[in-house]
């Protein structure tokens, strides 16, 4: 369901550019889901609990998560091809990978984390040699500022891991969703965005999709799912997504898919599956090596030993939950 969901969210966005200005539609999005997370705030408070976060953290994360990473997805999707700004976007998990390096403790890159990242940058220079001039004159230089949208989402996203570990993802979620949204009608009035004398039945829907099944509904699954099923296996939606957004966009808006396209699409899932690869020793470190032959005491005991795995490998996913995104999400 979240590969689904994240995956036709970039046609859905390209989809509703035909008619409504990119700033605009993105910040109604969010005006939108940040509404339906406050009216679900008290329900879903009680039942995760957590701090509330300080104010400087969420107006952070509203910035750079909502503001700028959507900002310019929505912006470039004016000229580029829904599967392309998917496959692009999809280094996010490698940009989080790099950047823990330098930015959290105990989250050094090995010689596979470093492989990973130099197969991502191959597959994003596979991207660049695909035939871009045919998208516009400007495509080129879109490319290459699409790439600030997974950029700042991962600072904000692991200056959000440092800092808001034990705080509650609904209420940062709500605040920064409202607060994103308002940066981004703010931005869309300051640049002269010219509003539809009236919008379709189909722009209507295509925006109540996005606020409620791509920003709030996955915020909900992504949680339920780390927390009743295999967290290793979510992890395998940064895969999934632009695999599904390149075959709608190639189906339903009849996008071009070359070559360099298949090309960069390999390097960058390789790069994602290389950088997020654990090795023994790194599971050992974390005390969660596998007990081979020993078994475990008890039931109780299983269950503790699952649940702390989950949370040992919550941490070292993207935090899309806290971020929407990406929920490289949902785009």
């Amino acid at each position: 369901m979240l590969c689904i969901v994240w995956g036709s969210a970039w046609v859905v966005v390209r989809d509703g550019l035909d008619t409504l200005p990119p700033l605009f539609s993105a910040g109604v999005r969010f005006v939108i889901a940040g509404a339906f997370m406050a009216a679900l705030a008290p329900w879903a408070r009680r039942r995760e609990g957590g701090a509330d976060p300080p104010a400087w953290l969420w107006l952070l994360v509203a910035t750079t998560n909502f503001a700028i990473g959507y900002g310019v997805v929505y912006s470039v999707q004016q000229v580029l091809p829904s599967g392309l700004v998917s496959l692009l976007w999809a280094v996010y998990p490698v940009l989080m990978v790099l950047g823990a390096h330098f930015i959290l403790d105990g989250e050094r890159l090995g010689a596979l984390q470093w492989l990973g990242f130099l197969l991502g940058f191959l597959g994003v220079a596979a991207l660049f040699g695909s035939d871009l001039d045919s998208l516009g004159p400007t495509a080129r230089r879109d490319s290459a500022l699409l790439l600030l949208s997974p950029a700042a989402t991962a600072a904000g996203t692991l200056t959000l891991k440092r800092h808001g570990s034990q705080c509650s993802s609904v209420v940062l979620n709500r605040n920064a969703m409202l607060f994103g949204g308002a940066l981004l009608l703010l931005a869309a009035l300051i640049s002269g965005e010219q509003l539809p004398s009236q919008c379709g039945a189909r722009t209507i829907l295509g925006m109540l999709y996005l606020a409620l099944f791509g920003s709030v509904l996955t915020l909900g699954l992504y949680y339920w799912v780390l927390r009743h099923g295999s967290a290793s296996r979510l992890s395998l939606t940064a895969y999934a997504t632009p695999v599904i957004a390149l075959s709608l966009g190639w189906v339903i808006r009849d996008e071009p898919i070359y070559a360099s396209t298949i090309v960069g699409a390999l390097l960058i899932a390789g790069g994602v599956a290389v950088a997020n690869t654990r090795t023994d020793r790194d599971r050992d470190e974390d005390g969660l090596a596998p007990d081979h032959g020993a078994g475990l005491s008890s039931e109780d005991e299983q269950r503790e030993r699952r649940h702390e795995l989950l949370e040992r490998e919550h941490e070292r996913l993207e935090h899309d939950g806290f971020a929407d995104t990406q929920r490289p999400a949902s785009r």
